[in-house]
């Protein structure tokens, strides 16, 4: 225990400024999280294709690419980011078809590990997050980003504190027992209820600050309604998001994705559930705007 408060109070030390910074600071950031992650992934993998063993190294790099781009990336140019999307996936699926003995499951981890799920797409979203104030109509809206990655945090945090404590006292049905033996579904319903309330305050408390409506929606209670419900989502989510990664631990028989932060793990076993929902987090805004006829923020 006093490993972990100590590894966390010196990941505070580093990762807060820089979340304030934005910018360049917060992308090199992101790009180092994406590297490791994608790393922590195929060094994982590996164990049981070992041919994949050679592309450590070298694949994580696309998922510095990624999140390099997605910063670059102007609204309303997306589709940049989606083909560059696909020229690496078809890159990686060549370099993999062309190894001695390849399988398709050798592709899709290789795939999975770089540009999927956790360590390209969704860490360019966190990214891609924390600088909405460069499109956002706000003004002085310099750390308005770094609020959002607040918001995450603070969802997805309280929600696992919540799911733990509710959990330990009235914890009776499993919810899932092949991979997290000790997580219950009134933790989880726990959590999200404690994680919802806390989400939605959060959110309400920066849109005041900054005079903006993250939902482009007239009424105030139908905004607070949305907010809720979106805060709802994100703390299923990540829930979900937190299953994904146990079972993955579980599937190649791992405590944790890495040692990097002694006491926690890896880039994966810390932020597992906030990389998750970021790219969430942005479509289901960008969804709910697009029917009520606005844009992101």
């Amino acid at each position: 225990m006093k490993q972990r408060i100590i590894t966390a109070l010196i990941m505070a030390v580093v990762l807060v400024p820089l979340v304030i910074i934005g910018d360049i600071p917060f992308v090199i950031l992101g790009m180092c999280a994406a590297y490791g992650a994608g790393y922590e992934l195929l060094n994982m993998f590996s164990v049981k294709h070992s041919a994949l063993k050679k592309y450590r190294f070298i694949f994580p790099l696309f998922n510095c690419l990624l999140v390099l781009t997605n910063y670059f990336v102007l609204e309303g140019e997306l589709d940049l980011s989606f083909y560059l999307f696909m020229i690496i996936a078809t890159f990686i699926c060549a370099m993999i078809i062309c190894l001695k003995d390849s399988t398709l499951n050798m592709s899709a981890f290789g795939l999975f590990a770089t540009v999927t799920v956790y360590s390209g797409i969704f860490i360019s979203s966190l990214v891609s997050l924390r600088n909405v104030s460069s499109v956002a109509e706000v003004t002085d809206a310099k750390y308005m980003g770094a609020w959002l990655i607040v918001y995450l945090f603070a969802s997805t945090m309280v929600t696992d504190i919540a799911a733990y404590f509710v959990g330990i006292k009235f914890g009776k049905k499993r919810l899932a027992p092949l991979i997290s033996p000790k997580k219950s579904v009134e933790g989880a319903i726990g959590g999200s209820v404690v994680g919802t309330i806390c989400g939605t305050l959060v959110l309400i408390a920066i849109e005041k600050y900054y005079g903006v409506a993250f939902l482009k929606i007239d009424s105030q209670v139908l905004n607070i309604i949305m907010i809720a419900v979106l805060s709802l989502a994100i703390t299923i989510i990540g829930q979900i998001g937190d299953l994904v990664a146990s079972k993955i631990k579980r599937e190649h028989d791992i405590k944790d994705y890495g040692n990097i932060f002694p006491g926690h793990g890896g880039v994966l076993d810390r932020f597992d559930s906030v990389i998750f929902v970021s790219l969430v987090t942005i479509s289901i805004v960008l969804i709910i705007n697009f029917f009520i006829g606005g844009t992101l923020w």
